[in-house]
């Protein structure tokens, strides 16, 4: 259901000249991942320089040998059919990329060690991804238990138990990524505590967050291409339309009340465009965030502005979404709200469980600007 990259630009990510170009791009990383664990080695660091040079001398020998192969006339394609790129993954890479140079720039204004802070990025990354796919995963049980055991349930012809493993069909939410990020973040500063290195835990909570801000703001551009995370029908006249493959429309086409009318016009009505609302908010967060650092504010105001500033944010824009999976602790209507929100009267205002989180994360904020109040180092000292 998600558009695709291949028909937006016409790129064909396919066939052996593909292939070399991404076997060689490989190949090139390990070589920069090989001269990284020669310098952690160097640095007395000899058990994780050894253990990330062997692994990463493996991936670039394999990388190598298949970018060699593909100069040979019998060389069979890895990918038998063309790589489809999808908007929402090509808008999440983007994030990552640049979550990832904001995290090592900002470190570096602080005085830190880029590199150190780029290893922690791609660990946050990874199980960054298996956190969100897991709360999906969670939320949307029953999509999944019916794929593997009653794939009549949802319109498939057979069984699919891998589909939990399907990460091209989409299906992150960010919230468990997050747990799954501190839970990292906990892990790394306790490694640091271990080998009688600074903590500094709310000096790295500031260059994170700065990194979650614009990762999230391109992610959510990439929700709205694909049409999930949807927000709900709109009484005004300013929103957004999706069609036939997107998903607000396969779940808006089962109510009786715009069944119809869909199946004529080939798409929804007027919905909001909460990811855009809440990609934009995330941008504005991400622009105080850097003028807060250009100004070298006390160490924890950044992680507890972003902390405060995104719980506020969610909450709101989730009252103006209207995906089935949400979930709510209770549902109530706050009619006036709902009137000034441009949404229908009988729309369930509050507390979803997103909310829910949001306001744990406004509380998290608060404590972390207390503690940030309290501490006595700043970045002028």
């Amino acid at each position: 259901m998600y558009p695709d990259l291949l028909g937006v630009f016409g790129v064909t990510l396919y066939g052996a000249g593909f292939e070399r170009l991404l076997w060689g791009l490989l190949a090139l990383l390990m070589v920069w991942g090989i001269i990284s664990s020669i310098l952690i080695f160097r640095k007395g660091r000899r058990y994780e320089g050894g253990i990330q040079g062997i692994i990463v001398l493996v991936i670039l020998i394999w990388a190598a040998s298949r970018f060699v192969s593909t100069f040979s006339p019998d060389y069979a394609l890895v990918f038998n059919e063309p790589l489809v790129l999808h908007t929402y993954a090509f808008c999440v890479l983007i994030g990552v990329v640049c979550g990832t140079l904001t995290a090592m720039k900002m470190a570096a204004i602080r005085g830190r060690e880029p590199r150190e802070m780029l290893r922690l990025c791609v660990f946050l990354v990874l199980f960054g991804f298996l956190g969100a796919r897991a709360a999906h995963v969670i939320v949307d049980n029953s999509t999944y238990w019916n794929a593997c055991f009653h794939p009549e349930a949802i319109g498939a012809d057979s069984a699919d138990c891998l589909r939990i493993l399907n990460f091209a069909e989409g299906g992150l939410t960010f919230y468990g990524g997050v747990i799954a990020g501190l839970i990292i973040i906990a892990l790394f500063l306790f490694r640091r505590y271990r080998r009688g290195v600074p903590v500094e835990a709310l000096s790295v909570m500031d260059v994170l967050g700065g990194a979650l801000a614009v990762s999230h703001a391109f992610g959510r551009l990439g929700c709205l291409a694909a049409g999930c995370c949807w927000g709900a029908v709109t009484t005004g006249t300013i929103g957004v339309r999706y069609g036939r493959d997107s998903f607000a429309f396969a779940e808006l086409v089962k109510d009786p009340q715009f069944h119809d009318t869909m199946m004529k016009t080939g798409e929804t009505p007027i919905v909001h465009a909460t990811q855009l609302y809440e990609s934009l908010g995330e941008f504005a967060i991400y622009g105080v965030l850097w003028i807060m650092l250009i100004k070298k504010v006390k160490h924890g105001r950044m992680a507890g502005t972003w902390l405060i500033g995104y719980g506020v944010l969610r909450f709101i824009v989730e009252m103006m979404r209207d995906d089935s999976e949400r979930g709510y602790y209770f549902e109530h209507s706050i009619q006036s709200l709902n009137s000034f929100l441009a949404v229908p009267p009988e729309h369930a205002t509050i507390l979803s469980t997103s909310q829910g989180i949001a306001l744990g994360m406004i509380v998290m904020g608060i404590v972390v600007l207390v503690i940030s109040a309290r501490a006595k180092q700043t970045d002028c000292e």
